[in-house]
């Protein structure tokens, strides 16, 4: 079983006045991703800190502040 990181933290829910959309909130300090898609398009917004993600196969660092808009299908 993986071990699970304490300053790790996600929320995810759906608000029923907004069919269609899902959303979550991650504090993620440790956690990466291998490369993936999502079947929706996906909107994130960095409040704080920063990641590196690939998108269209290009690498690019994320800062605060930031809004990454990926393609439904898109890896990243």
């Amino acid at each position: 079983m993986a071990r699970v990181d304490p300053r790790n933290a996600t929320r995810y829910w759906l608000d029923p006045r907004t069919r269609g959309l899902s959303l979550l909130r991650a504090d993620l300090t440790t956690h990466e991703f291998p490369a993936h898609t999502h079947h929706a398009l996906l909107v994130a917004v960095t409040e704080d800190g920063g990641s590196e993600v690939a998108a269209a196969g290009v690498p690019d660092e994320v800062h605060r502040s930031a809004l990454l808009v990926v393609g439904p299908e898109e890896a990243h």
